[in-house]
């Protein structure tokens, strides 16, 4: 069991001030422990956005990032979550409470961004850091953090701006590392801006988390210098289970606002609700009570799809000219195939026979509108 000194619950509104403004938690085992989550540095820039720069970012699945209500971390509790995290699991185990298992679709439930898509290769290619060097001017390595919100403005164009703002939310918020530098970790997932909202950034986000979890908790357990000055980094989206940890606290008449995402809930003021919260009288709510227990899908595999059905959209092979039309038919005849299931599926009712033609009817229609 690792000693904090001060072991207090500090939230939003403490105002305390620390040696650094990276410095989060307590000294522990004469080791400070800091992050580069900046939560300060990222809704700077938000607020400085124009409307269409907002517009591109909700486009690519980030728009609950325009709403971080938050300030500051709760940097005691932070550093438990972190201790308490085991990794292989992905689970936190806090003592006598209880438990809760981060995944993806967690993730998504917090901080809306996209879920299922592809994954990122880490490995950027030599043309994501061509196209990274060009918009950011540096070649040799990640550019910083200060570098790139200096490159912030609103006459960028939309590629450059997304690109940039990008690099800024992924090292100040969703994937901070130990360093004050962009990472070529994420490059390959942002150097196409129309492809940013089709990878599995929950995925991802997660991924990094537990890694630098766990290299927090390698460095911690190493024996401390003596008379040597230390500081271990605390890298990842540490809101990720800040923000599951508060939603399963069962505490009688709180009101916390009710929404999904979850990030927006959790402002200055929820927050600071939790300040000195005595951890011997807590107690964790069951997962059917909270927002982050996965549905069964209620969209049928596709073997049982009827098969005139299935052999129709089998059948749709499209020309190397007609792509850009392709996604365009492929998005609003699954809108239609879905809203048709989930309505038989709610009234329990089996698409075959003359059910079929309707779901034929339904695709053939938009089909030849489209092409």
């Amino acid at each position: 069991q690792h000693k904090m000194v001060h072991l207090r619950f500090t939230g939003a509104s403490d105002s305390r001030s620390s040696k650094s403004r990276e410095t989060i938690g307590d000294v522990i085992h004469g080791k400070a422990i800091t992050t580069k989550l900046s939560l300060p540095k990222i809704r700077t820039i938000i607020k400085k956005l124009t409307p269409r720069q907002r517009d591109l970012v909700r486009a690519r699945g980030f728009g609950t990032m325009l709403d971080i209500n938050c300030s500051q971390l709760p940097r005691d509790l932070g550093v438990r979550l972190a201790i308490w995290f085991d990794c292989d699991s992905r689970t936190v185990n806090v003592a006598n409470v209880g438990s809760f298992k981060i995944n993806p679709f967690t993730v998504h439930q917090i901080l809306g961004i996209p879920l299922g898509g592809r994954l990122i290769d880490k490995i950027a290619t030599s043309e994501a850091r061509r196209v990274i060097a060009e918009d950011t001017g540096i070649h040799s390595t990640g550019p910083s953090i200060s570098h790139l919100m200096k490159l912030l403005s609103n006459d960028l164009t939309d590629e450059k701006f997304l690109r940039i703002f990008m690099l800024i939310l992924l090292s100040t918020f969703l994937c901070p590392t130990s360093h004050s530098c962009a990472s070529p970790d994420y490059f390959n997932g942002i150097v196409d801006t129309d492809d940013i909202a089709n990878y599995d950034w929950c995925s991802f986000a997660l991924d990094w988390l537990v890694e630098k979890i766990r290299q927090f908790q390698i460095s911690l357990s190493k024996p401390a210098v003596k008379g040597k000055e230390q500081s271990i980094s605390l890298g990842g989206c540490l809101m990720i289970p800040l923000v599951m940890f508060f939603d399963y606290l069962d505490l009688k008449g709180t009101k916390i606002r009710n929404c999904i995402p979850r990030l927006p809930a959790w402002d200055d003021k929820a927050i600071s609700a939790f300040d000195n919260i005595n951890f011997a009288q807590l107690k964790f709510k069951d997962i059917t009570k909270t927002c982050f227990m996965e549905k069964p899908s209620c969209i049928p595999s596709s073997h049982s799809l009827p098969n005139g059905v299935a052999q129709f959209i089998d059948g749709l092979i499209p020309s190397d000219d007609d792509v850009s039309i392709w996604s365009i038919y492929c998005f609003l005849t699954m809108c239609c195939l879905y809203s048709f299931l989930t309505m038989c599926h709610h009234f329990h009712v089996s698409v075959q026979g003359k059910d079929e033609g309707d779901v034929l009817r339904i695709l053939q229609d938009v089909n030849g509108c489209m092409l």
